[in-house]
């Protein structure tokens, strides 16, 4: 448990600088995030997963809240009838 405390109290004091975080995408697309910590690290990598799959994230985290429709309209509204009723 004391490593634990210890963890989070170094995650979380550390402070990140965006301008100090390099993303290149090779010509493949693959990202790849340079930083001088490990604290802008992570957030350069969730920069990049936001810009990878930042629509589909919306739209689950709408769908667990059963408010797809208030944004896609009809379709939405089924499925948050569909996963009302199977109790998602």
């Amino acid at each position: 448990m004391s490593r634990l405390v210890v963890f989070f109290s170094v995650l979380w004091g550390q402070v990140w600088d965006p301008s100090r975080i390099t993303i290149y995408r090779d010509s493949l697309g693959v990202a790849h995030v340079w930083a001088p910590t490990d604290a802008e690290a992570a957030y350069g990598l969730g920069w990049v997963q936001a810009e990878d799959v930042g629509l589909p994230l919306q739209q689950n985290l709408l769908a667990s809240r059963g408010l797809l429709g208030k944004v896609l309209g009809k379709e939405g509204a089924v499925w948050d009838y569909l996963l009302h009723w199977m109790g998602l």
